[in-house]
């Protein structure tokens, strides 16, 4: 077994002169996608609110060239019960707990900590914390990335009673640094890269809020037929009554997104839509017969949406 969580850059340690086989570290896992041709905005990175853990022979070895080969898992934790891993509110735990037996170290140069312990068990931890998710999130904007993918939501402190940080400890990093990503440098994507997405046959039923969201909502497309057949689903409705869409719609003219994120009608064409994702807008057509309802964000029938163009 590896008791290595993802780091992510590969001088994890001073005594680490060479690359471990069989590990894939982040920042080269990336950059060899890119170099394959893969396209920056199709890229997402994954990030774990867990730790992996291992049993040190000894206090000494405690390097990760250490603890490689090793296969001996490191205790359950309280909660999760599982050797060889722990919740990132278990670790917050053991830390504060037994806070006299537990070293920590934060290797700069990968940008990930981990710690040990110094009394038995002699258990070895590969974790994140809230600064090694941020110099991530940083690094998902700096590269120009899609966003992030979070396994799992329930493995951060979500009630905030472990780590004494607040909720979601972790991922409110990743959602600060997503929110005010205009500070940093991100590259310019290519021109011929934007990929453009046609919907054929499904009509999407959940849609994503934001890149950012950890939360689904979900919109019940196609609400009545055009005939009015019976049995027809109501679709949900924010302080109106009618089912015409009334309010002018938030359309992209010059397809330029005015927000890092977010869905916009075409101004000059009701079948299709824009999604933003760091500014650059995606284009994605209504299956046939529907058009696109700004206010829902979703594709319904021509009927209960508001469109000023009658030739399209």
């Amino acid at each position: 077994m590896s008791p290595l969580n993802c780091t992510l850059y590969s001088e994890y340690s001073p005594l680490l002169t060479v690359d471990i086989p069989n590990f894939s570290f982040q920042d080269k896992t990336v950059q060899t996608w890119l170099s394959q041709g893969a396209s920056r905005e199709k890229l997402v990175m994954g990030f774990a609110t867990y730790a992996r853990t291992a049993t040190m022979n000894s206090v000494e070895e405690n390097e990760l060239g250490d603890l490689y080969n090793t296969r001996q898992k490191g205790s359950p934790g309280r909660l999760t019960g599982e050797s060889g891993l722990l919740s990132y509110s278990e670790m917050c735990e053991n830390l504060q707990n037994d806070a006299t037996n537990w070293r920590t170290v934060f290797e700069a140069s990968s940008g990930v900590p981990h710690a040990y312990r110094s009394a038995w068990p002699l258990d070895w931890v590969s974790y994140d914390n809230p600064t090694s998710f941020r110099t991530k999130a940083e690094y998902i904007v700096e590269q120009g990335l899609a966003g992030a993918m979070i396994w799992s939501l329930d493995f951060d402190d979500y009630l905030g009673q472990y780590c004494n940080l607040g909720s979601y400890p972790l991922i409110s990093q990743i959602k600060s640094v997503f929110q005010n990503q205009s500070d940093l440098e991100r590259p310019t994507p290519a021109a011929n890269v934007i990929p453009t997405t046609r919907v054929t046959n499904v009509i999407p039923t959940t849609r994503v809020a934001n890149v950012m969201s950890t939360t689904l909502e979900t919109n019940v497309v196609a609400t009545n037929s055009p005939g009015g057949s019976a049995g027809a689903r109501t679709l949900p409705t924010t302080g109106t009554t009618t089912t015409t869409e009334s309010n002018p719609r938030r359309c992209l003219q010059a397809e330029k997104c005015p927000e890092a994120f977010g869905y916009y009608a075409d101004c000059t064409n009701c079948t299709r839509f824009f999604h933003c994702s760091f500014h650059v807008p995606h284009t994605i057509n209504c299956p046939p017969g529907l058009r696109y309802q700004a206010h829902l964000s979703v594709c319904d029938w021509p009927g209960n949406v508001y469109c000023p163009n009658e030739d399209m």
